[in-house]
């Protein structure tokens, strides 16, 4: 009888990211289209930045003068390139410490979907929208249009982010983060198969480097057009 090979054991992807981030948001779309392609089991696992920079010693590269310009023009062409409409807001940095405890209270209570569309939402008002999301009325509303009650957002932002447990699991995972080797936002912490020795990527634009690691092929931010494309390249041939 003819042996069936086993499949192979999932790669385990630890994405840690800030919606203060722009680069981990470009990280966020990107690694959740990957997931069945790159046979991924991800970890979208909240951090707080602010946290992360004040225990490396680390700055915002955007306080270095000479660099802020750069950082601009770099964050277009990143946007261009990831197809996310951003535009950099009037105020910041922003701090975020109260939406990544909103986050990680989806995130610790296994709510995935109110996760990742509270994130989105974070990202959308603060990159596109130019709305300060520190504040609690931002992110009352905010949870309103995830679809809860008035009642039932003013409870998430006022009570639910400030139980003691959910602050304590963001610092902890902001303090793994950086005892994995963290300094910044996003990082991605991947073992292959998941077995073996974890490696950590920094920033979004380390995904060629994630595919020769995984023994895969990048296939630019949005693989399923990339490989329509491919696809009618090569009947074109035929």
């Amino acid at each position: 009888a003819e042996l069936k090979k086993m499949a192979a054991a999932p790669h385990t992807v630890e994405l840690c990211y800030d919606v203060v981030s722009p680069y981990s948001y470009f990280a966020f779309e990107v690694i959740q289209q990957y997931e069945k392609l790159w046979n991924l089991r991800i970890n979208l696992k909240p951090i707080f930045l602010g946290g992360v920079m004040h225990m490396t010693g680390n700055q915002p590269p955007i306080t270095l003068a000479q660099r802020a310009p750069y950082l601009a023009r770099d964050m277009q062409r990143n946007a261009q390139y990831f197809e996310l409409p951003i535009q950099f807001p009037s105020v910041f940095p922003v701090n975020t410490l109260h939406a990544m405890r909103i986050v990680t209270y989806f995130y610790k209570t296994g709510q995935k979907d109110k996760q990742l569309a509270f994130s989105r939402e974070m990202w959308h008002n603060l990159w596109e929208r130019n709305v300060n999301i520190s504040e609690p009325q931002v992110l009352i509303d905010s949870c309103i249009a995830l679809g809860f009650s008035k009642e039932e957002a003013t409870k998430i932002v006022k009570e639910h982010s400030q139980e003691t447990a959910v602050k304590d699991a963001l610092k902890t995972a902001t303090e793994e983060a950086v005892q994995g080797g963290a300094f910044g936002a996003p990082v991605f912490f991947i073992r292959v198969n998941g077995q073996g020795e974890t490696e950590m990527f920094f920033g979004s634009d380390r995904f060629h480097l994630i595919a020769q690691l995984l023994g895969t092929e990048w296939l630019g931010p949005n693989p399923q057009q990339q490989q329509q494309q491919q696809q009618r390249t090569k009947t074109a041939r035929l």
